[in-house]
C-alpha cells in the first residue's frame, strides 16, 4: 500500500509514550500505550524504539556511498553542509554525522508479544512497560523514544507517536512559588516517596491520577515549613503511567509516576 493512501487511513487507537532515566544504572523504563477507538478482535502489539541523532561514525561501517561524488556519477549535489559532489565516495565515517539513528527496538520487529490482549474494548486504554539499559557512548540528550502500534498478522505499523529529545532523568525536582515536590524512586512498584519542601507552614493535598483521569490517592495534610516526605503505597495499582499533583493553596505541581 502507498504512502499517499496510508496517510489517509484513520487509525483504529491513538498512542502515546513517555521514558524515564535513571542517569546512574543508565536504565531507561519506556510506557507505550494505545487508547482504542473500538471494539476490535486481532494480533495487535505494542512497540518502542530508541533511536538518537547527532551520531559521529566511529568506524568504517559508517562510511557513506555517496552516489553524487566526482569519482561516481559526478552530480552537482549541495546540502547539511557539504559539497557532495566534490567528496569522495565513500564518504569517510569521520566525516559522517546521522540523525534519527534507530538504537534499540525494544520489541521484537513486530511489536511485543503479549502486551495487547486478542479483544479490545472502545475507549479503553493498553499500557506495556519496555526498559532496557543504554550504553555510556549513547547520549540520552540525543535520544527519543517511538511509540508503536502493530498489527502483527499483517505486518503493519497501524499509528506511531514521538516523544521529545531528551530522555527525562528519575529524580526532577518541580518547583513552584510556594513549594518543591520530587518523587523517588521513579519508576516504583510497591511505594514510592514523595518530597514536599514548603516555604511556609500551609496545608496542601496529594493527588495522583491514572491515564484515563481516574483518582486512585488522595490525602490532605497539614505541613511545616521545610522538607515533608511522605510514603505513597501504590498496591493493587495497575503498571503503567500516573500523574503525582500537589496543591498548595491554589499552587499546583504535576509530575508523572512510572508505576511497575
Amino acid at each position: 500500500m502507498s504512502y499517499l493512501n496510508r496517510i489517509n487511513d484513520v487509525p483504529p487507537a491513538d498512542v502515546a509514550v513517555s521514558a524515564f532515566f535513571n542517569s546512574n544504572s543508565r536504565q531507561v523504563d519506556v510506557v507505550v500505550s494505545a487508547t482504542f477507538a473500538a471494539e476490535l478482535t486481532g494480533n495487535f502489539r505494542l512497540n518502542a524504539v530508541l533511536v538518537e541523532d547527532n551520531v559521529v561514525g566511529t568506524t568504517a561501517n559508517y562510511s557513506q556511498v555517496n552516489y553524487y561524488s566526482s569519482t561516481s556519477q559526478n552530480l552537482p549535489l549541495v546540502g547539511a553542509g557539504h559539497n557532495w559532489q566534490t567528496e569522495p565516495n565513500p564518504v569517510p565515517f569521520s566525516n559522517m554525522v546521522y540523525n534519527f539513528v534507530g538504537r534499540n527496538i525494544m520489541g521484537t520487529f513486530d511489536g511485543q508479544v503479549g502486551s495487547i490482549p486478542a479483544t479490545v474494548t472502545n475507549g479503553t486504554t493498553y499500557s506495556y512497560t519496555f526498559s532496557t539499559t543504554i550504553p555510556s557512548t549513547w547520549n540520552a540528550n540525543n535520544m527519543r523514544v517511538i511509540g508503536m502500534l502493530h498489527d502483527a498478522d499483517l505486518s503493519t505499523v497501524l499509528n506511531v507517536n514521538r516523544g521529545a529529545y531528551g530522555i527525562t532523568t528519575t529524580v526532577n525536582e518541580l518547583v513552584a512559588d510556594a513549594f518543591s515536590m520530587s518523587i523517588y524512586p521513579n519508576p516504583a512498584s510497591q511505594s514510592t516517596q514523595l518530597e514536599v519542601n514548603l516555604k511556609n507552614n500551609s496545608a496542601y493535598t496529594i493527588e495522583m491520577f491514572d491515564v484515563l483521569g481516574k483518582n486512585v490517592y488522595s490525602q490532605k495534610f497539614n505541613g511545616f515549613a521545610g522538607k515533608n516526605n511522605f510514603n505513597i503505597p501504590l498496591n493493587g495499582l495497575n503498571s503503567g503511567m500516573y500523574l503525582v499533583r500537589v496543591n498548595v493553596d491554589g499552587s499546583v505541581l504535576t509530575s508523572r509516576l512510572l508505576v511497575k
